[in-house]
């Protein structure tokens, strides 16, 4: 075997091994690429404890996933004539998917309750086929067969954990296969002697998943629906991620309650919350104000059950002009009954005369086109 470490190939009876650095409470991630000089059974990587003069890192604390290659499509959100091979994926078991290269076709691995398995074509037309999809993939790293000239390569997140001393840990990625020892990864990584302090930006993401209890799921362009546990997984990916802050698109009810309740287990900060189960609208005559108050209050109400301070709710997106402008009073009542706006926006969707009004309305905007400039605009309309 030889191994592959960013882009450089080297040998590993030159004891040249993987190293990094981190503080406490950070995800260090590292990548190595196995090559095959030889048809090889059952490959397995491993990895031992790090283990320094004043401590160590167990095992437990690193996880190990293999990069898998399937196609997609361009890069534009609808261009879906072409395919296009890329690394995209990390699992524990590369057979959940399946590549047909001669094709270019993917396939996904289906398990149903009973155990039975079957593969489901990804790369159809439509997602008709994947209607019932159960995409499980495995808890532990499995085995490979790897052919002559083939590589497989692998991703490493070792989560340092926070109260380790500082100091230079060693430990191993034991590579075996056909039952016998075929390589030793050296692995070092330097802790340092601080901790970061918390990010002073605050991160979200157009989270559009909702929980449903029969739903999940189809594969479609847009993947609303999801079950507890698929949820739960993804807002802990994030979180690891630094995604501190993702939009909630639930809408009240029942799954509102079990969303916040994997929020809340999940360590997620209770200072904001962006909701964005609903445009906020335009509304103006007093009933529909009246209306827009009531729900806006009973959101508040079971955001403070679980510990939520600032509660943003979302205006209409990327408005301008006369449509942004509407949106005033709605924006104002929302204010009064305790709650926030925030809305994406345009470097020019407010005229820099057009200032009166914005500072009663007690608002916030996100923007990602120039960005100093549309801010230090907004700030002086009174967002």
């Amino acid at each position: 075997m030889w191994v592959h470490q960013h882009i450089l190939w080297i040998r590993l009876h030159r004891r040249v091994g993987l190293s990094g650095a981190g503080t406490p409470g950070e995800i260090r991630s590292l990548s190595v690429t196995l090559f095959a000089l030889k048809d090889a059974e059952q490959v397995h990587v491993n990895m031992s404890d790090l283990v320094s003069e004043v401590g160590s890192i167990p095992k437990t604390a690193v996880d190990i996933r293999y990069i898998k290659w399937w196609y997609q499509g361009g890069k534009h959100l609808n261009e879906i004539s072409k395919r296009v091979y890329k690394p995209e994926l990390l699992l524990k078991d590369s057979e959940l998917v399946r590549v047909d290269k001669e094709n270019r076709n993917n396939y996904v691995r289906s398990t149903e309750i009973n155990g039975s398995t079957t593969y489901l074509l990804a790369s159809g037309k439509t997602s008709k086929n994947l209607k019932n999809l159960r995409p499980l993939d495995a808890k532990k790293l499995q085995p490979i067969d790897m052919t002559k000239g083939s590589r497989q390569e692998y991703w490493i997140n070792i989560h340092i954990p926070n109260g380790v001393k500082p100091g230079t840990y060693q430990g191993t990625i034991m590579v075996t296969a056909d039952q016998e020892d075929v390589q030793q990864i050296p692995v070092s990584l330097t802790v340092y002697p601080f901790s970061l302090e918390p990010s002073p930006l605050i991160y979200s993401l157009y989270y559009t998943s909702k929980i449903h209890k029969t739903k999940v799921s189809n594969g479609a362009k847009w993947d609303y629906w999801k079950s507890k546990e698929q949820y739960s997984a993804e807002i802990l990916n994030m979180k690891e991620h630094g995604v501190l802050y993702p939009l909630n698109y639930q809408a009240y009810g029942v799954e509102a309650k079990d969303m916040l309740t994997i929020r809340k287990k999940a360590g997620l900060p209770t200072s904001m919350f962006f909701n964005h189960d609903r445009y906020i609208g335009k509304a103006k005559k007093p009933k529909q104000l009246k209306r827009l108050k009531e729900k806006t209050k009973r959101w508040i109400k079971l955001l403070r059950e679980y510990g939520y301070k600032d509660i943003y709710f979302y205006g209409i997106d990327e408005a301008r002009g006369e449509v942004l402008s509407s949106q005033r009073e709605a924006w104002k009542a929302v204010h009064e009954v305790g709650g926030k706006v925030f809305v994406a926006t345009f470097s020019k969707s407010i005229d820099d005369n057009d200032k009166t009004g914005w500072i009663a309305a007690g608002c916030s905007c996100t923007t990602w086109q120039n960005q100093r400039n549309i801010c230090n605009k907004m700030a002086c309309a009174g967002f």
